[in-house]
């Protein structure tokens, strides 16, 4: 496994880490990370005991949340920025 792999699995590991129980459990099952084979809505809903659409809504949230979570991480990252400044760094978007 290459180097870049590696720090991806560890940032969905620490990802994953920082979620709820039941939203890491969704994600995990559903795209079969930690090695196992993944499971469809159905087989993840019956093991919750909730339905598909529970399913699909804790799904839809913390996908939302991981996407803003890797965002900072990989700004973080690339930027150099202790979180703990971001209410110091001032964010201007380049002008169309």
């Amino acid at each position: 496994m290459g180097a870049e792999n590696a720090k991806l699995l560890d940032l969905i590991e620490k990802l994953l880490g920082a979620l709820p129980e039941k939203e890491a459990f969704v994600i995990d099952a559903l795209y079969g990370l930690g090695g196992q084979e993944p499971k469809n809505v159905h087989q993840v809903a019956e093991e919750l005991n909730v339905s598909i659409e529970r399913i699909r809504q804790i799904w839809s949230k913390t996908m939302a949340r991981l996407t803003f979570a890797s965002m900072a991480e990989v700004m973080n990252e690339i930027l150099e920025i202790d979180p703990t400044t971001f209410s110091k760094v001032k964010i201007v978007f380049p002008e169309e």
